[in-house]
């Protein structure tokens, strides 16, 4: 039995490392799609420099992505571990952590008043009560708000870090808001309705899509855009945004992640604009 030779490895990942970096050199296209080419390269490298087995090579497609994707999602449970309740002065109410039954989140937070004194009994106590979430939900007033951070994707070829509220009923339109530089699958949602043009205050890299288009007038005033710009203020090359309404759900989705002070940011004004829509008729 031959012993192991590291030179062809190290060259597998010098290559890796520069498909990352040639690809991020490449606009928003490039670098939404860096990380999956580096991974790409990483495992034909390796077989082609040792001749791996078809099960070793499949199992590296499979689980690259797993291993890469959870070192994130650790890091945002991190982040989160450390925030404290986030306050909302301006809609008179402070979001606090409460526990998911469900498991299906990364953190869940309900509307609590100002006014009223904190109480870790309370917050305990939805675990024991579930149908006090389905409470909390019903009605369009701030005090109701139950919003929650999901991260969707672990073993995909990519991840999305999604934010989103609950409308208390079916709402009366649907609508997606993008960068119109995006790149991505998402780019292609609701492409069966029309662009909206001429929205009074429309920022130039805004592309809206409603429907109906009357949708977007009624719900996009001058408060909305302010509340957008904040939140797409974390847009960039590498992290796509979108925010799409649709039935009773309003997400908004990034196709990267967020460091603590991002996340604050990401929970204070997507709360916002998802109260903005559930009071919008």
């Amino acid at each position: 039995m031959s012993a192991f030779d590291p030179k062809p490895l190290g060259f597998v990942l010098g290559g890796a490392v520069v498909v990352y970096f040639v690809m991020r050199r490449f606009g928003r296209e490039g670098r939404h799609y860096s990380v999956a080419g580096a991974g790409a390269a990483l495992i034909l490298g390796l077989d082609y420099a040792y001749g791996l087995p078809l099960y070793a090579y499949l199992a590296g497609i499979l689980l690259a992505p797993f291993v890469y994707h959870r070192g994130v999602k650790k890091r945002m449970q991190a982040a989160l571990s450390g925030m404290g309740p986030v306050q909302l002065p301006d809609l008179g109410i402070r979001l606090v952590r409460c526990p998911d039954g469900s498991g299906k989140y990364l953190a869940m937070w309900r509307a609590e008043p100002l006014e009223q004194e904190e109480s870790t009994a309370d917050t305990g106590s939805i675990m024991a009560r579930p149908s006090l979430v389905a409470e909390v939900a019903q009605g369009s007033l701030p005090s109701s708000l139950l919003v929650a951070l999901e991260f969707e994707g672990e073993m995909d070829d990519d991840y999305d870090i999604i934010f989103s509220g609950d409308a208390p009923k079916g709402l009366s339109g649907q609508l997606m808001l993008c960068h119109r530089e995006s790149v991505g699958s998402f780019t292609h949602i609701h492409e069966e309705h029309q662009e909206v043009e001429n929205l009074p205050g429309a920022e130039a890299w805004m592309c809206v899509r409603s429907e109906p288009p009357g949708y977007a007038f009624r719900l996009i005033d001058a408060r909305a855009f302010e509340i957008l710009h904040e939140l797409f203020e974390m847009q960039s090359e590498e992290r796509q945004m979108y925010t799409v309404i649709e039935g009773d759900k309003i997400r908004i989705v990034s196709t990267r992640t967020f460091n603590a002070e991002e996340l604050e940011r990401l929970i204070t004004w997507g709360s916002r604009w998802i109260q903005k829509v559930r009071e919008t008729e």
